[in-house]
């Protein structure tokens, strides 16, 4: 049984989260900090190419695995906890070989993956440390996704936050030491990622690994979503697939200037993590099309005042952003603007994408992140020799634009057909 896990009220998971998720931006950005004023731009350019790996990884491995088990464990937690505990145990079981097989050939490949990072070899050996991190912090991902399944957001707000807590100390002993380095970092974050791991099995749900057999039936249920959301996973990668390319078709201090502005957005994306974390088990329950035009409409609100919260960021950035960074960072602003316009979107539209779940569009979902991947990968190559950072920051924002308008448009028209012209229209923003 999981008793120890009760779920709390959406209000109270809510607030656990977005505190917890508010503690860990600010630690994250204490880092960011660190390395911005102690690195020039290239080597911060090529420390985000690098961990940028373990960023890649991550979506990969929680594309593949981690929407399907929330989602067929949230869905049976109460009505049918032997099948809810065997979709947490089979994601596991899954999970394993996926990320040492991955630590594994990252590892044996490390020379060509540095060429291809940097465009010479010689961080192979800050690659081999960097595919050590990912196997780690893939399994407290995971951890903490038993946590969401349950919705246990109280410990899951708590676990979320170590990562950057041991980053930030590991990071700070070698700033007070002398000796923080692109190699040191590397090896800070390696660190920080076993601590943040072995800290996150303290308490932990563990009931599920005693629940006997493999439930072939609820492999089926966790494939249904999983074989479309692998497929989303690459369009998803995003900002990571901008690093990369920056790191060959610009300047390492374009990509620097990047890395830096999207991290400066970490608390927004947070929020926005923070929203879809509590959101997704209660959405995956959703049964009735009332209830999903209701959810449209509680959500369509806060896209104009995400509008309105922008302004107040782009009227300071232009020294709040040196005032961060450092000086060496000035050429970061304009992406800055437009990463936080960018991610100010995904917090205001993710609530109402979810949609997506309970309404069986994962397989469109899917081939809209492909779209927006292939849109964003094509004008890369052509505005980032000429425009650097700038040029990816609005090749974000514009294709996430013009992506996210257009399944929001296609959404309202499906509710509105499903739901037929039966009974008179709630006001947006109505109640129950």
């Amino acid at each position: 049984m999981h008793s120890r896990f009760r779920p709390d009220s959406l209000l109270r998971a809510s607030t656990y989260v977005l505190v917890g998720n508010a503690a860990g931006a600010f630690m994250g950005f204490a880092v960011l900090a660190i390395l911005a004023r102690s690195l020039e731009p290239a080597s911060f350019g090529v420390l985000a190419a690098l961990t940028t790996i373990i960023d890649i990884g991550l979506v990969v491995i929680d594309g593949i695995l981690f929407v399907g088990v929330v989602i067929v464990a949230s869905r049976y937690a109460t009505s049918d906890p032997v099948r809810s505990d065997m979709a947490l145990k089979l994601g596991l079981l899954i999970r394993l070989p996926l990320v040492i097989g991955t630590a594994l050939v990252g590892i044996l490949a490390a020379g060509p993956v540095s060429q291809g990072l940097t465009g010479s070899p010689e961080w192979a050996a800050e690659v081999r440390v960097v595919f050590l991190v990912l196997p780690l912090l893939a399994l407290q991902s995971y951890i903490i996704s038993t946590m969401q399944a349950r919705q246990a957001f109280g410990r899951l707000a708590l676990t979320t936050l170590y990562k950057n807590f041991f980053r930030l100390g590991a990071v700070s002993v070698l700033l007070v030491v002398g000796t923080l380095s692109v190699t040191s970092a590397v090896w800070a974050f390696l660190v920080a990622a076993a601590l943040a791991l072995g800290f996150s099995l303290v308490g932990a749900p563990r009931s599920y690994l005693a629940r006997p057999g493999f439930g072939n039936g609820v492999f089926g249920e966790i494939f249904q979503v999983n074989k479309w959301m692998a497929v989303a996973a690459l369009g998803l990668l995003g900002a990571r697939v901008d690093i990369v390319m920056l790191s060959r078709l610009a300047p390492f201090e374009e990509t620097g200037y990047y890395a830096a502005a999207l991290q400066l957005c970490l608390v927004v994306s947070l929020a926005s993590s923070a929203l879809a974390t509590t959101l997704l088990p209660r959405a995956a329950q959703f049964v009735t099309d009332d209830e999903m035009r209701r959810h449209f409409r509680r959500c369509l609100p806060f896209v104009p005042l995400g509008v309105l919260g922008l302004l107040p960021v782009l009227a300071v950035s232009g020294w709040a952003v040196p005032l961060a960074l450092g000086a060496n960072f000035g050429a970061a602003v304009t992406p800055f603007n437009l990463l936080m316009a960018s991610a100010i979107l995904t917090l205001v539209t993710n609530p109402i994408l979810l949609l997506v779940f309970p309404m069986n569009l994962i397989p469109a979902y899917a081939m809209m992140t492909l779209v927006q991947l292939a849109i964003r990968v094509a004008a890369n190559w052509y505005v980032m020799p000429a425009h650097g950072a700038s040029g990816a920051a609005a090749v974000d924002l514009g294709v996430k634009l013009l992506t996210i308008g257009i399944a929001i448009v296609l959404l309202w028209m499906m509710l509105r057909w499903r739901n037929g012209p039966a009974g008179p229209a709630l006001p947006v923003g109505g109640q129950d």
